[in-house]
């Protein structure tokens, strides 16, 4: 995988994390300059790159979506069955990265979506 797209990737699952709440508007601000270091570019990836640690928590509810627009990314709604499932891809990411302990990976799907995980299918692990 090259850096441009480790750095989409893990842009990406910032933003799913972010909208489920998992992570802080902060972390996708650090995200966003990483992905600009790695080489990644858009106008709006450079506005959000730019913002201070107290400006994210307004600026990247408003941005983020012409974030994901430009960027060709996806961006789910809040509390849908595809952000859940995209939010226990992005925490099982963080997992394989070494970020997130196996048991607190458990602990947070079990918050999420409890005994009703019933929808998350083989490719939420994949």
């Amino acid at each position: 995988m090259s850096p441009i797209e480790a750095a989409t990737d893990d842009l990406q699952n910032l933003a799913v994390l972010w909208s489920i709440g998992e992570a802080h508007a902060h972390d996708v601000v650090e995200a966003a300059c990483a992905a600009l270091v790695a080489g990644l570019d858009s106008p709006a990836l450079r506005i959000l790159a730019g913002y201070a640690r107290a400006e994210a928590e307004y600026g990247v509810p408003d941005l983020l979506p012409f974030l994901v627009d430009e960027l060709d990314l996806v961006f789910h709604t809040r509390d849908s069955e595809a952000a859940q499932d995209a939010a226990v891809r992005a925490l099982a990411h963080r997992m394989l990265a070494g970020r997130l302990p196996p048991r607190e990976l458990a602990m947070r799907i079990h918050q999420r979506c409890g005994h009703q995980a019933n929808h998350l299918g083989q490719s939420a692990f994949a």
